[in-house]
């Protein structure tokens, strides 16, 4: 698994003008928006080149070749969850000392407590989206995994406004919840998303091996 986790961070390295150009970019955008959007934007952007180390190792029936080296299937999905949550902590740290910094130029008064409580929100969203990315390009491939992810996403959200319209015919008083929800510290949310987002990791790289082992090559 090491073997792949340097192969990986190799494969990032040669992209290094890349990452130099996404981030001038976010430090760009992040001057006329919340000093927060930046690490969002970087750690999921970092996402998106764990799927591309993925489509690389699948790009000319490469997995057979891999399966020769040292590293067996289960190796394989732990190594791109382990350099997925790596990459995803290296870009939230990075967004972090760059939003912090912004935050200082434009106010003088900064609370940090509340500051990183909004900072750590990122981190489960990121390991959220990593548990459900992962097994998709595992199994549907780069171009296939888009289109069913879009179709997935669009499902929930059709789902998600169905409940809501349901629940307003029925008298419940959504604003009612909605005050509930914002009253609730941020500390308990990230701690409740924090949960969520292990669990989620747990499934998905059970979810993930299985889809290896069944895998042909």
């Amino acid at each position: 698994m090491r073997g792949m986790l340097t192969k990986d961070i190799r494969l990032m390295l040669q992209q290094k003008k890349f990452f130099i150009f996404l981030i001038f970019i976010a430090i760009f955008i992040n001057y006329g928006s919340d000093d927060y959007f930046i690490i969002g934007y970087l750690t999921f952007a970092c996402s998106i080149f764990v799927l591309s180390t993925m489509s690389y190792d699948e790009y000319d029936n490469c997995y057979p070749f891999l399966m020769t080296l040292p590293v067996d299937r289960k190796s394989y999905v732990k190594e791109k969850f382990l350099f997925g949550l790596l990459l995803g902590a290296v870009a939230w740290i990075v967004g972090v000392v760059i939003s912090l910094g912004s935050h200082i130029i434009r106010t003088q008064d900064l609370a940090y407590t509340e500051f990183f409580l909004m900072a750590v929100i990122y981190i489960p969203i990121f390991m959220i989206l990593l548990s459900i990315t992962i097994p998709f390009q595992l199994k549907f491939g780069g171009e296939k995994s888009r289109i069913v992810m879009l179709g997935t996403v669009g499902a929930v959200f059709l789902v998600v406004h169905l409940l809501i319209k349901l629940a307003e015919n029925m008298g419940v008083d959504i604003d009612a919840i909605e005050n509930a929800l914002s009253a609730v510290h941020i500390g308990l949310i990230n701690a409740a998303l924090i949960l969520v987002a292990v669990v989620g990791l747990m499934i998905s790289y059970m979810i993930s091996s299985a889809i290896m082992e069944k895998k042909d090559f």
